[in-house]
């Protein structure tokens, strides 16, 4: 793991939450420039990208039903608790259903949301955070995968 996403809960939310800009503090904390991240041009794309989302109110957070979503939507809570979080249902596990049915302008699936076709709800942002590979890539969605 990149140095500068290993960051203590409690510096996390001190640090970072409160502040104006979540990259800035990210990087001054770990000590990091910009420059020390070129190599790392993918890191630092998505650092930006969460930033963007974390200017956002009223976000709706789709997750899996599983460890890892369950888990990501727990830590998402923490720092966020005013953000509507929502599991998939196990049997149908469909992200985009579940997101037609709220009125939400940005959505966030943790997780999960990863393979599928959001063509349909142009008029949101959507971000995925997942770490299973993308199959389906679709135009203005928000793609944020460290594999």
């Amino acid at each position: 793991m990149p140095k500068f996403l290993a960051i203590h809960p409690h510096v996390w939310y001190n640090e970072f939450m409160n502040k104006d800009s979540y990259l800035s503090n990210v990087l001054a904390v770990n000590n990091i420039t910009k420059n020390d991240l070129t190599p790392q041009k993918q890191y630092m794309e998505y650092l930006e990208m969460f930033a963007k989302l974390l200017e956002h109110d009223d976000i709706l957070v789709i997750c899996d039903a599983d460890c890892d979503g369950l888990s990501s939507a727990r830590i998402w809570r923490e720092y966020r608790p005013n953000d509507e979080i929502v599991a998939l249902d196990r049997t149908s596990r469909d992200p985009f259903a579940l997101a037609s049915c709220y009125d939400n302008q940005v959505i966030v699936c943790l997780d999960c949301g990863s393979s599928v076709d959001w063509t349909e709800l142009t008029d949101r942002e959507i971000y995925i955070i997942d770490h299973h590979e993308t199959q389906l890539m679709t135009v203005n969605v928000v793609y944020i995968n460290p594999v």
